[in-house]
């Protein structure tokens, strides 16, 4: 005969996990289900509403536990705001940080290809940072007066069209 070191255990030891296994299975059941989280409709919702960590679990039927899991790294941070708004300044100064750093040792280990490319890569991302031009497009006037023509051409017959069309 096996005994408890616990006086009266052996007595109620089945009700009580009864009990315990029906408390867990009325917890579980009022769980939300393990659903996946729609993490851009999350971020939209978070940032643009903005709504609760609940508020997005109870439009997408899951838990907000499942909701921040998946959106807490993505969300913008003080320092990433800081950074967007001062883009184009970063990116100029790392071009000036860039040039400074070319001396004769570095010039002979990178190619000048690399160099220079690294530094109109920059120099191109803070003009598109600027709202400025990042390439001029050439034009030939001779395709824009023929395309002109054309157009007007177009614009002509469609006007004969519906004037013919409004007599009838």
């Amino acid at each position: 005969m096996i005994t408890s070191r616990i006086p009266g255990a052996h007595r109620h030891a089945p009700r009580k996990t009864q009990q315990m296994a029906d408390k867990i299975a009325k917890k579980k059941s009022k769980q939300r289900p393990n659903k996946k989280v729609d993490t851009a409709q999350a971020l939209a919702l978070k940032a643009g509403k903005p709504l609760t960590y609940e508020q997005i679990a109870k439009i997408q039927d899951c838990s907000p536990q499942a909701v921040h899991k998946d959106i807490k790294d993505l969300l913008p941070t003080e320092d990433t705001k800081i950074y967007r708004s001062n883009r184009a300044d970063i990116l100029s100064n790392m071009q000036l940080k860039l040039l400074q750093n070319v001396d004769a040792d570095r010039l002979k280990k990178a190619s000048a290809y690399q160099l220079v490319g690294a530094a109109g890569l920059l120099y191109d991302k803070e003009r598109l940072e600027r709202g400025e031009a990042t390439q001029i497009s050439g034009y030939d006037p001779k395709v824009i007066t023929q395309g002109i023509a054309d157009l007007r051409a177009m614009v002509n017959k469609a006007n004969d069209f519906n004037v013919i069309e409004a007599k009838e």
